[in-house]
């Protein structure tokens, strides 16, 4: 066990980690994330990879583990949508992808997918999350390291990803058909 201050995460008190923990807990904060505060706020439920983004993720799920990274500076990125990092192009590419922009968060998971992406300077998209089935969401973090799970995308605003802001919606796909 190591034991280490962190200030301004978890309000500045001493936390008892192991090594893993700790090495965990220096990649929120490198990541900005400090409202990530404990165990009950996220969970990581994959390994780092490098092979797929979080905008691959929030649009994929499972099938972007393929060598999937969205970009419009390169990678892959929808045909019919121009190359550009601001909002619109976002909107219309994961529009191509079966999505619509949509007023609220809630409603029934079960049935329906959402993603919301995270604008940062400039009206760019700078991250996106998606909503699982048990209402959760989740998110790849950074170009590799993990994917987690948090219980609100607000819990992902911060310097490096923007702030949550545009939700978009469809239908969710049925497992099996």
């Amino acid at each position: 066990m190591v034991q280490w201050l962190l200030l301004g995460f978890n309000g500045g008190r001493i936390m008892d980690t192991s090594p893993s923990e700790e090495l965990e807990l220096r990649k929120l904060m490198a990541l900005g994330l400090q409202q990530l505060r404990s165990k009950s706020d996220y969970s990581i439920t994959s390994p780092e990879s490098i092979k797929y983004n979080c905008i691959a993720w929030a649009a994929e799920g499972e099938s972007c583990k393929m060598n999937r990274i969205w970009d419009p500076d390169g990678f892959y990125w929808p045909k019919d949508v121009e190359r550009q990092p601001y909002l619109p192009f976002y909107i219309q590419a994961f529009e191509s992808e079966g999505f619509r922009v949509c007023k609220d968060r809630d409603g029934n998971c079960e049935e329906v997918e959402r993603i919301v992406l995270f604008l940062g300077n400039e009206n760019c998209v700078w991250h996106a999350a998606r909503q699982l089935s048990s209402g959760k969401w989740t998110s790849k973090l950074g170009k590799k390291w993990e994917d987690i799970e948090h219980r609100t995308p607000e819990l992902m605003n911060c310097n490096e990803y923007g702030e949550a802001t545009v939700y978009m919606s469809r239908k969710r796909p049925k497992i099996g058909n």
